[in-house]
């Protein structure tokens, strides 16, 4: 079957440690998924929210105070061949780099533009090799077009289960459960630009990226409008998941849509003049 995924589409996700200071002068880490998106050279390092602003989310009063201090961030060099090479170390410093967040505060999206990071074991290598290009995020017209519902669905992260001893991610799969050309709700609340997948995310898949997987228009079928072909695209952030009875996990998992991280780099892009 041809899906459009690569060896290289684990290696764009990026294992990801947010340290922060705590009031008291300790710190904290949380650990998740990054990815990075290329944009005519500039790099677009993104994320959840809740990965880097401990305050987000039901239990963000008892972070109150907790400042991010930098990120670290284990991606892979290309070799010569295009495989996978040694482990690469960046260093994210906040006071180098703004986060940028939606106007609309639920979506659990965070995006840093023209991200500055540092190598510490080799200063001079600063290249993300494995990333996305902006053109393979999905614009809404692209989500409403051509997401339908049980399109198969690949998010590559660092949950348990990943390789510790290599730091390579997995990748695992699930498919569209909800109807794409609207927001999907947990419950009776707005839970901003959202999309229900079933699939199984876990602790350190936050921040994924969720890919729609190559469509190609059946075999020995009369060809129609409605059979549309489609590349692999970024359709969003994975994000988090739904809890069944004694807090069990539901088989059901949500994602922030991919028309969130084009609102907030266009957005951005105007507020500085850019075109």
């Amino acid at each position: 079957m041809y899906h459009g995924l690569t060896h290289e589409t684990i290696y764009a996700a990026v294992h990801t440690e947010a340290v922060f200071a705590a009031p008291d002068g300790s710190s904290k880490s949380g650990f998740g998924t990054s990815f990075g998106i290329n944009n005519n050279g500039t790099l677009i390092l993104v994320t959840n929210k809740h990965v880097v602003d401990l305050t987000f989310g039901p239990d963000g009063r008892k972070y109150v105070g907790y400042k991010l201090v930098h990120l670290v961030c284990q991606t892979r060099a290309r070799n010569a061949d295009g495989s996978p090479g040694d482990v690469k170390r960046f260093i994210v410093p906040m006071d180098h780099n703004t986060i940028l967040f939606d106007s609309n505060i639920r979506n659990d999206v965070a995006v840093i533009f023209d991200a500055k990071t540092q190598n510490p074991d080799k200063p001079d290598d600063k290249g993300w090799d494995f990333c996305f290009d902006y053109c393979d995020v999905a614009t809404e017209e692209e989500l409403i077009a051509d997401l339908q519902p049980f399109d198969l669905l690949a998010f590559p992260g660092y949950p348990t289960g990943h390789d510790p001893r290599g730091i390579r991610a997995i990748i695992r799969g699930g498919t569209v459960a909800s109807d794409p050309r609207f927001d999907y709700s947990f419950d009776m609340e707005d839970r901003g630009d959202i999309l229900l997948y079933e699939g199984f995310s876990f602790g350190g898949s936050s921040g994924s990226p969720v890919i729609a997987v190559a469509k190609v228009p059946p075999a020995n079928v009369t060809p129609q409008p409605s059979h549309r072909f489609r590349r692999m695209v970024v359709v969003g952030v994975n994000a988090g998941h739904i809890t069944a009875q004694q807090g069990q996990h539901a088989g059901l998992s949500y994602f922030v849509r991919s028309s969130v991280i084009r609102r907030i780099i266009d957005e951005h892009l105007k507020s500085i003049g850019a075109h």
